[in-house]
């Protein structure tokens, strides 16, 4: 089974639902919304919907294992270790996963970045080997 960002149909939801908060704002007479754009049309043609998921289930590159991979932080930690063949690849922002290249591989040795996240205490930590 597949996201829901992955569905068009669940952004069309996404953007009927902010369209009518967006749309409530806007009637007011005397709101930012409303001195900023002067019809309604134009706001709607101005809004934008985006998935904003920070995680996705995809497969190792190396041994195709599935696991969740979490979105880099504006490519400050664009590196995963799989929880199966313990290698490291390369995410991108959208997703998508990679083999790590050669020049990658010689300037990161083993595991140099690991991140536990504990999310019912909204903990994060960063662990740096040196």
């Amino acid at each position: 089974m597949g996201d829901r960002s992955d569905c068009p149909t669940s952004v069309n939801h996404d953007r009927k639902e902010a369209l009518s908060v967006f749309r409530e704002l806007w009637a007011m007479g005397n709101s930012p919304l409303h001195r900023m754009y002067s019809s309604w049309e134009e706001l709607e043609s101005n809004i934008e919907v985006e998935s904003f998921e920070i995680s996705r289930v995809q497969p190792c590159p190396y041994c195709g294992f599935k696991q969740r991979v979490s979105r880099p932080m504006d490519g400050v930690f664009p590196y995963l270790i799989c929880e199966s063949c313990k290698r490291s690849f390369f995410v991108e922002g959208d997703f998508k996963v990679r083999r790590l290249t050669e020049e990658e591989k010689a300037d990161i040795p083993g595991a140099w970045v690991q991140v536990v996240e504990d999310l019912a205490k909204r903990k994060v930590a960063v662990v740096l080997r040196m």
